[in-house]
């Protein structure tokens, strides 16, 4: 039986960051317990990225945060994805108890290779954040002519 072998410099940058987590779960335990933030316990929010032929799926669920609460930006091949929570209370409100954290956060990532920004899009429906970052043309793969 024969098995190919690929050497980690040739890895997806994806698996290797599995391998990163891992190794940091070693050491510190895991990574996956929620923060603590003022007091209260906050899960921050998961991503998950699903390279394709043609482009990047980046999928996180977000519930209880609206459209307008929310920054994505691409520099390049970095992508960030910000939130900016709104915590006024209209007047003559108080909180009594408040167990969904409103905290700000911030989460940029490198991308494997370079998207079209032009044809870049963002979905938010029901708690659900869907990025679709399809491949720049000088990223896809072509033929090269030989003699020709």
């Amino acid at each position: 039986m024969f098995v190919r072998y690929t050497p980690r410099s040739l890895q997806h940058p994806m698996a290797l960051m599995d391998d990163v987590r891992r190794t940091m779960d070693l050491f510190f335990g895991d990574l996956e317990r929620p923060a603590t933030i003022r007091g209260f316990e906050a899960t921050w929010p998961r991503f998950e990225v699903e390279a394709q032929d043609q482009g990047i799926m980046i999928r996180a669920e977000l519930p209880g945060v609206a459209p307008e609460q929310l920054a994505v930006s691409l520099d390049g091949t970095d992508l960030t994805v910000e939130s900016k929570p709104e915590t006024k209370l209209p007047e003559g409100y108080t909180v009594r108890q408040r167990e969904r954290p409103h905290a700000r956060w911030k989460r940029t990532m490198t991308l494997p290779y370079e998207v079209d920004g032009e044809q870049v899009k963002a979905k938010l429906e029901h708690g659900l954040l869907e990025l679709w970052l399809p491949k720049h043309e000088r990223a896809k793969p072509r033929q090269i002519p030989i003699n020709g």
